[in-house]
């Protein structure tokens, strides 16, 4: 089965090499530069998601979606690692479970040439990041995180969302795109949080 990952990539991204370097182990990759874009529109990428879909289902089997700041993980008790979880699909649609990995605090400032999450302990559940990661026929996104019909929610596919993992950057990034980063709502995650079980320090 030939795959490829897609990402979107602003002009500030800084976590490319952290996407890169981990799904291109196991498919193709495609970071997609959308420039400035989510100055003007925060959601314009799902236009971005129905468009690409097309030409790449000419030459791929299975596409990845998946945002700059977000790694998507299987279970490894079940899979070797992502690879084998991607040769197992049979659904045309797949939604991960969704967790916010947080700078709790107290933790120092990340270090993004080392394991993220040997210098990250928590995570908080975030039903909002249960996206649409994997399809293998064309789907309709009505948005960045969902397609339009059932899909099939997989436990054994987890999502770390790296926005919070260091919150002086995701503030200076946001500052460049003319985006407020919400305070309040990162306490909320960091009140909610709980200690990330070791199993899924993967990255």
């Amino acid at each position: 089965m030939k795959r490829i990952a897609v990402t979107f990539e602003h002009d500030h991204s800084d976590m490319t090499g952290i996407w890169k370097d981990y799904y291109s182990k196991y498919l193709d990759i495609k970071i997609v530069k959308i420039g400035d874009i989510l100055r003007r529109d925060w959601g314009a990428t799902y236009s971005l998601l129905n468009s690409l879909q097309e030409e790449l289902f000419k030459e791929y089997d299975l596409i990845l979606f998946a945002d700059i700041d977000e790694i998507v993980v299987a279970n490894p008790e079940k899979y070797k690692d992502l690879g084998e979880y991607l040769d197992r699909v049979k659904e045309s649609a797949v939604r991960c479970v969704g967790y916010n990995v947080l700078q709790m605090v107290g933790d120092k400032p990340i270090d993004l040439s080392k394991p993220i999450l040997s210098q990250r302990t928590h995570w908080s559940r975030d039903e909002m990041y249960d996206k649409c990661v994997i399809i293998t026929k064309p789907q309709v996104y009505l948005s960045n995180h969902r397609v339009k019909g059932t899909t099939l929610l997989d436990a054994d596919l987890i999502m770390l969302h790296l926005r919070d993992i260091d919150v002086d950057l995701v503030k200076e990034r946001n500052k460049k795109i003319g985006a407020v980063y919400n305070e309040r709502d990162l306490e909320h995650r960091r009140s909610i949080a709980n200690l990330i079980p070791g199993k899924w320090k993967l990255i």
